[in-house]
């Protein structure tokens, strides 16, 4: 049953990852003056490490390696939320279970 609960929430944790990669791309303007102005900083950063004409694709790169950990950290807050809420409802459901009849208790082990 372990391994069927990990694969489950290893598979919610990459489909949550993905959309909320959508969700914050959906959401960057390349035109915003926040963008351009990070973009921009990131670029004159790394232009003095590499050959300045590399320097514009690896600040995007740089700008999309921060969307991915965001994306990631917010899937499991989501993955988290999720086993939270499963726990809370398995709860009073434990409380529910009877004692079969008959039923010795456990012995005493040392």
């Amino acid at each position: 049953g372990g391994a069927v609960g990990i694969s489950v929430m290893t598979t919610f944790l990459s489909r949550t990852s993905q959309s909320e990669q959508n969700y914050l791309v959906d959401r960057i303007n390349k035109f915003s003056p926040t963008f351009q102005q990070r973009l921009h900083t990131l670029t004159g950063a790394l232009a003095h490490a590499m050959p300045p004409s590399e320097a514009p694709r690896t600040a995007m790169a740089v700008l999309y390696n921060n969307v991915q950990q965001q994306a990631s950290l917010w899937a499991y807050v989501d993955d988290y939320r999720l086993m939270a809420v499963l726990c809370l409802i398995c709860v009073p459901l434990s409380l529910l279970l009877k004692t079969p009849k008959g039923a010795k208790p456990p012995a005493g082990v040392h």
